[in-house]
């Protein structure tokens, strides 16, 4: 029995029997007389429900999760090379992941939203740090990791074999790397919501386009109401002074052929 095996184990194991596990190999590390191993497994600590999620993450859904820090290592490439599209592309594929990857972790246990959140951080930690990913894989953890604690986020892990001395360059680089990482995020955003104003203002312009020749086929419309009321107008004027004429031409008819009659009588009476 060695430290890392035992590790394994109880981060790999159930959360509600991690205590009584660890417990038991104390008294087996005691009984077989390595009191240093008994003290470091001792010292174990039971992962959080956010740890526990990502361990069973690292364990059940393994791919998933090297494809994530894979796309991780992208991004921050990708930010150092100032490749726009690409950093838009590798920020959209980021987010499914951890959102494919969350709804997998709400499948094993009860997640409320801050079990969430710390779930999301976490694997947000895994894409902002080569370190990070690598103890995120090794589905180890004791407590969630911060994405911008720099340093901090190491002591989330399980307890390693032996201690080493603070690495201030390496720390440097992290915190480097972390807010490269940031600032590529941030800049995916910035692209994003330009495009979005982009976007808006050509659909502001169609709609306006749209509106004028709204307004333009109205004013049509409203001029031929006019020329029909006033061809319909005309019309009633017409008629009336045809059906006038009709009866001028009837009365004058008439009157000619009384005339007429009346000569005819005159001319019978002679």
């Amino acid at each position: 029995m060695d430290l890392r095996s035992v590790v394994d184990e109880l981060y790999g194991g159930t959360r509600e029997d991690f205590t009584a596990e660890r417990d038991e190999r104390v008294k087996r590390a005691r009984s077989a007389g390595d009191k240093e191993l008994a003290k470091q497994i001792a010292g174990l600590r039971k992962p959080t429900m956010a740890a526990w999620l990502v361990n069973r993450l690292a364990r059940e859904h393994h791919d998933q999760l090297v494809e994530l820090t894979e796309v991780g290592e992208k991004l921050r490439t990708a930010h150092q090379q100032l490749a726009g599209d690409d950093l838009r592309a590798l920020s959209r594929q980021r987010h499914e992941l951890v959102d494919g990857l969350l709804a997998r972790a709400r499948k094993l246990g009860q997640v409320s939203d801050s079990v969430a959140r710390e779930v999301t951080e976490t694997l947000a930690a895994a894409t902002s740090d080569a370190e990070a990913a690598e103890v995120v894989l090794g589905g180890c953890l004791s407590t969630a990791l911060d994405p911008y604690a720099g340093e901090s986020w190491l002591t989330a892990a399980a307890v390693a074999p032996a201690p080493r001395a603070p690495d201030r360059e390496a720390e440097k680089r992290r915190e480097a790397e972390a807010r490269k990482a940031r600032e590529a995020e941030k800049a995916a955003a910035e692209a994003a919501s330009k495009e979005a104003e982009r976007q808006a203002a050509r659909r502001a312009a169609e709609l306006d386009r749209l509106r004028r020749r709204a307004e333009t086929a109205q004013a049509a419309a409203d001029e031929a109401e006019r020329e029909l009321a006033d061809a319909e107008r005309t019309l009633r004027q017409a008629t009336k002074a045809a059906d006038a004429a009709r009866r001028r031409a009837e009365s004058a008819r008439a009157k000619a052929d009384d005339a007429r009659r009346a000569v005819t009588d005159r001319e019978s009476e002679s």
